[in-house]
């Protein structure tokens, strides 16, 4: 419906956005209310139930970064309602807006079976259907949503590993359609991930993948229009740039462990 439609506008993972969460999840809840209306007037609706259980998936999305308490909450509805109607509903991307709603709370050993089980639905429908463009893109975001996730647990060889595949299938996207720009996007964040992964370990190295992300974001007006959401990610880039710099400079030069090349 129209609030849905403009709540995707605003912010949603799997589109391009303003990037605005807080915003997107004013326009979910009044979504909500009218999905559980439908939903409560008719049980065996199978279209009211699976709408409700879409809508609950995007308000979790939308709520992680701003209240994922209650966001999660959300999540864990949609997939009650996903497991009543495993025949219309998949649960890659619910499960996947769990496990970052539990990873912003701490609650890490929580979050890393829910990716898991996101990153394993994926596979196995990238691997019925090869050429199934929109499930590879979910992938690459999973597989770095894993990578931070992992980062955070201390396992940095996992962390990078994630985020080594997530650069490879990225690569293949963009060059399969170059003129997808959500590919790109998915592409420049993972760009930003390995950033981020290599700061305290490699300076140089994290700034050449933050430099990476900040030509991207700088060309953008170049293949696109230019919006606030372009705008505030090369502003972050160019500070991660200027982070890395800095650090750089204050150790002369040289890189916090010796380079460890993947």
């Amino acid at each position: 419906n129209a609030y849905l439609e403009m709540a995707y506008v605003f912010f949603h993972p799997a589109f391009l956005s303003l990037g605005d969460r807080q915003t997107a999840a004013v326009f979910h809840q009044e979504a909500l209310a009218i999905a559980h209306e439908l939903a409560a007037s008719d049980p065996s609706n199978a279209m009211a139930q699976t709408d409700l259980a879409l809508a609950e998936a995007d308000a979790c999305a939308a709520l992680n970064e701003s209240d994922p308490a209650r966001g999660i909450e959300y999540c864990r509805d949609a997939l009650a309602l996903a497991a009543r109607w495993p025949a219309q509903l998949t649960t890659e991307a619910m499960s996947a807006y769990l496990a970052d709603g539990l990873h912003r709370l701490g609650r890490n050993s929580e979050a890393l079976p829910a990716l898991r089980s996101a990153i394993e639905s994926c596979e196995g429908l990238a691997q019925h259907d090869p050429w199934g463009f929109g499930v590879r893109q979910q992938l690459v975001r999973a597989y770095n949503q894993m990578g931070a996730l992992l980062l955070d647990m201390g396992d940095a060889a996992g962390a990078v590993q994630y985020r080594r595949q997530a650069l490879a299938l990225a690569d293949d996207l963009v060059s399969a359609i170059p003129s997808n720009l959500l590919s790109r996007r998915d592409l420049a964040d993972t760009y930003e991930g390995l950033g981020k992964y290599y700061e305290g370990r490699d300076w140089h190295e994290a700034r050449e993948w933050h430099q990476k992300s900040l030509d991207f974001w700088t060309g953008w007006p170049g293949f696109a229009i230019s919006s606030r959401m372009d705008l505030a990610r090369r502003q972050k880039a160019t500070q991660a740039v200027a982070h890395c710099e800095a650090e750089l400079k204050g150790r002369g030069g040289q890189t916090a462990e010796k380079k460890n090349p993947l």
